[in-house]
């Protein structure tokens, strides 16, 4: 797969089973064939549904990461993430982890639940954004504000 990827101008990258090729080749349909090729002669197969060709002017994802010119999370996933916030900030910590949650009524650990996800998904974001990135900041500064409010009841 390397090779191919070296004769195609491409970089292969790999995660467990999910296998990268990125390239401004124009000849990326060949590879493919050669890559479905040396796949199928190792016993595995291509699944059509998860095989996409994306050029730089779509959001190109691999493993739920966007990677067209730099890292990031899915538009979706910060905008929930900020949604969180904006309602714990705006209706407080009960009413934003019962609407996320679903539920109609809360309990402790329901809204330990809650703000245990919120900080994972800040997390995450700064994990593909890197520590230093000003949105992450922001988010990080007011998870601690929330967190400083609950301490102090």
């Amino acid at each position: 797969l390397q090779n191919v990827a070296d004769r195609f101008g491409a970089t292969y990258t790999r995660y467990a089973d999910d296998l990268t090729f990125s390239s401004d080749n124009a000849n990326i349909y060949e590879a493919l064939k050669q890559i479905t090729a040396i796949v199928k002669s190792h016993g595995f197969a291509i699944n059509p549904a998860k095989t996409r060709i994306r050029t730089n002017a779509v959001r190109q994802m691999v493993t739920g990461i966007v990677v067209n010119k730099k890292l990031n999370v899915p538009r979706a996933f910060y905008k929930q993430t900020r949604a969180m916030l904006h309602d714990v900030h705006t209706n407080g910590i009960t009413a934003a982890a019962k609407r996320f949650l679903q539920i109609p009524t809360i309990s402790n650990s329901g809204i330990l639940f809650f703000l245990n996800v919120l900080q994972g998904n800040i997390g995450y974001i700064g994990f593909v954004r890197g520590k230093e990135d000003p949105i992450y900041l922001k988010m990080q500064q007011t998870y601690s504000e929330v967190r400083k409010k609950l301490v102090e009841l």
